[in-house]
């Protein structure tokens, strides 16, 4: 029995723009992390060695920006993931056959409904940094064992 291919296609094409940034951004996230941690490994492996005193302001300055790029990229994926998201997509259609009854929503939980779909995908975000921290560090870890070398 073959299987529809249809079943499988992305059911709101309006937010695949949106996604696809959200993506890349996670995975910049991944990446400054590693960034910020070769800068922190750098410093505190030079300490104390003269020859590389001049060097240590600057790499605490990479440190920084990196540290602030891996934080602050989730936030930006999150609100990426928000956008692109039409109003039918989050209320259901008023003709489609229902068998539930809910009870209306009060102003105070219109009000929170866009901040915690917005702490939602900010979670999504999160999970997805750390899954593309996961893959690198295992691609990394694959690489050296192979005896691949950068720079």
């Amino acid at each position: 029995m073959p299987i529809a291919l249809t079943q499988f296609a992305f059911r709101n094409k309006t937010r695949l723009p949106w996604l696809l940034p959200a993506l890349a951004c996670t995975l910049a996230s991944a990446y400054c992390f590693f960034g910020w941690m070769s800068a922190v490994g750098r410093v505190s492996g030079w300490i104390g060695l003269p020859q590389y005193a001049p060097e240590i302001p600057r790499l605490e300055s990479q440190a920084k920006l990196w540290s602030a790029l891996a934080i602050a990229l989730p936030f930006v994926a999150a609100l990426l993931l928000s956008l692109g998201k039409r109003a039918s997509d989050q209320q259901p259609r008023a003709d489609a056959p229902s068998s539930v009854t809910y009870r209306a929503e009060s102003p105070a939980e219109k009000g929170l409904a866009p901040i915690l779909r917005y702490l939602g995908h900010f979670a999504a975000s999160v999970v997805g940094t750390l899954g593309f921290v996961l893959v690198l560090f295992l691609l990394g870890l694959l690489l050296h064992k192979l005896g691949v070398r950068a720079g």
